[in-house]
């Protein structure tokens, strides 16, 4: 597939370790007469060593996309290049406000770069609700919205909380103005080195 497909990576769309209690190949346990679930995490990262492997295998330099935004278990995640995350939160942002929404602290241990060892994209979810209810029908309300003081304000709070943390965000969903200055910074810099203040 590969030498007939010119593709440089994968996106794995909700790549979390799946529960399973199959004990043909040794998952879950038995509790009296039931049988409970276990998380396939050895199986997930050797499934992610083994795909990135085999673009190895055929002189390739994979991209390997991961995106999670419900079960954070970092060993997972081990042989992706980024993991997209920040899904989770379109329906607990009051007011779009993540400084209000995201402990620092819990951010440092389900999502920093530093702790999984990849970049960490966030995925954000800057909507007013009438504009997240009709997005996706209505393209003109979709950027028109991106584009209001409410957006500004929020993209503004969402860098606050990951910039200093050394975590990116996504292209969508934020004030398309600001993002955009943000991403040209970036380009200039080129492979300079961040250091993150913790």
């Amino acid at each position: 597939m590969l030498k007939a497909y010119a593709f440089e990576g994968i996106y794995f769309d909700q790549a979390a370790a799946d529960k399973c209690m199959n004990a043909l190949h040794g998952c879950g346990f038995a509790q009296g007469t039931d049988r409970l679930t276990t998380q396939t995490i050895r199986a997930q990262r050797e499934f992610y060593r083994r795909v990135r492997q085999v673009f190895l295998d055929n002189g390739k330099g994979p991209a390997l996309i991961g995106h999670n935004s419900n079960m954070m278990v970092p060993a997972n995640y081990t042989h992706l290049d980024v993991l997209y995350n920040g899904e989770q939160f379109s329906e607990r942002l009051p007011n779009d406000d993540y400084i209000d929404a995201i402990d620092e602290d819990m951010l440092h241990v389900q999502w920093s770069s530093k702790l999984l060892g990849i970049p960490v994209v966030f995925l954000s979810e800057i909507f007013s609700r009438e504009s997240r209810e009709s997005h996706w029908s209505d393209e003109d309300l979709y950027f028109k919205h991106l584009r209001t003081d409410h957006a500004l304000k929020a993209t503004r709070k969402l860098m606050a909380l990951l910039l200093p943390n050394d975590m990116l965000f996504g292209g969508d969903r934020i004030h398309l103005d600001l993002g955009k200055r943000i991403w040209d910074i970036w380009d200039t810099l080129g492979d300079a080195t961040y250091y993150s203040h913790r």
